[in-house]
């Protein structure tokens, strides 16, 4: 896997090295984002029964936020790279579940994350294609690939604990994971040089730990201190009774903001990467933005 993402980053950044802008205007733009972030995993929710995409398991009363920023390589009219750093909150709780076993188990997580991601954007409607806004409409999907750090907390006596050394299901996991994010956005242009923009991302990981929860419990006298047997004891663990689903992958959910700034630096001459896609891509005469 860490293979796979060094890869795919070397690859991106040869090619974003190697392409000369193709635009009177620079392709680079650099912004800020931030926006709520939503926890699909074991914890809240509607239960194994529900399907991870309903709108019973996100919890959305436990709602957290991630900001961060992100710099934008854009290849064409149609295709852009974009890379972006985000740091914040997911958090989920068993009271909030619509599933009464699920209430009845009372467990919680607040979890600290980092995600470094690189997505290549595919603009179906680039700028000027919408009737009267003309440069100042685009809309996008895009998918790739991010690395993730995180570190799940557990609240107790009204303060949140780390969980990842406590051993409460017997087994250790690690706190560095991939992630594949998705989704649709929208940018409005305000002006040459300024962008307002929104989009829905999803990212699945490759982890059931983000929530701190997997498999089931360990027995009493392997966890590991003392917060970790009062968190034993508070929430009715159980060698072998249930805590989460190891058969899936945890998930999230953000809903971004944007701010993006546009670099001005002159006419570039066009590359033979943006002939490439103009030539499939566009109509004549039009050939900017």
């Amino acid at each position: 896997m860490k293979r796979i993402f060094t890869i795919f980053f070397l690859s991106t950044i040869t090619l974003v090295g190697y392409s000369q802008s193709p635009f009177g205007k620079s392709p680079w733009e650099v912004g800020i984002h931030a926006g709520h972030s939503v926890m699909v995993g074991d914890l809240g929710g509607g239960g194994s029964d529900v399907s991870p995409f309903s709108p019973d398991n996100y919890d959305f009363t436990s709602a957290m936020g991630l900001a961060g920023i992100h710099a934008r390589y854009k290849l064409h009219p149609r295709f852009a790279i974009n890379g972006s750093f985000q740091g914040g909150y997911l958090s989920s709780n068993d009271k909030n579940s619509t599933s009464e076993s699920i209430q009845k188990r009372n467990l919680n997580h607040r979890t600290t994350i980092y995600e470094l991601a690189i997505t290549p954007e595919f603009y179906f409607i680039k700028d000027g294609e919408v009737a009267g806004m003309r440069n100042k409409f685009s809309a996008y999907i895009y998918g790739g690939i991010s690395l993730i750090y995180f570190n799940p907390k557990m609240k107790l006596d009204d303060e949140y604990l780390a969980m990842h050394d406590w051993n409460l299901e017997g087994k250790d996991f690690s706190r560095i994971t991939a992630g594949v994010p998705m989704g649709i956005g929208v940018k409005y242009a305000l002006n040459r040089k300024w962008t307002l923009g929104y989009k829905v991302n999803m990212v699945y990981t490759f982890t059931d730990y983000l929530d701190g929860v997997s498999d089931s419990w360990a027995a009493y006298e392997d966890v590991e201190g003392d917060d970790a047997q009062i968190a034993y004891s508070r929430f009715n663990g159980a060698e072998g009774k249930t805590r989460g689903n190891p058969d899936t992958k945890d998930m999230y959910m953000t809903h971004y903001l944007s701010l993006t700034y546009r670099f001005d630096m002159g006419e570039v001459r066009r590359s033979d990467f943006y002939h490439f896609f103009d030539f499939w891509l566009s109509r004549p005469g039009r050939k900017k933005f």
